[in-house]
């Protein structure tokens, strides 16, 4: 998770000094504070690559596995905002929006699909 991101980092390197800042500040405010560190470390393995999987599912193209993986990160996702609600983290966008919607999708995609179900569909 987050490979698309960090790549974007290196090879688009922020240039703006308050940018740098910002985002210095955020990453020692995660250095420092263990027990929201350790909230994201138990929820992030959680979490797959949600932009990947909403791609797929827009494009018809997305296996049974994936569904089930989509699910199982939107599940997660009110934990995450849990996790991330009492920390100062100015370059960090802690809003995750989570409506009813996005809950249902979930639910229909649990109610759909076995836990563990074939690579593909026949």
């Amino acid at each position: 998770m987050g490979e698309r991101l960090l790549k974007k980092w290196i090879t688009q390197p922020l240039t703006n000094l308050k940018d740098i800042e910002i985002r210095h500040n955020t990453v020692e405010e995660l250095v420092n504070n263990f027990e929201c560190r350790s909230k994201l470390s138990s929820i992030l393995p959680k979490i797959s690559d949600l932009e990947r999987l909403i791609t797929r599912v827009s494009n018809s193209s997305a296996t049974p596995r994936e569904l089930v993986n989509l699910k199982n990160g939107l599940l997660n996702l009110p934990d995450l905002t849990q996790a991330l609600k009492n920390v100062e983290l100015i370059g960090l966008n802690k809003e995750v929006f989570v409506d009813e919607k996005i809950m249902e999708v979930a639910e229909y995609i649990d109610k759909t699909i076995v836990d563990t179900p074939p690579l593909t569909i026949k």
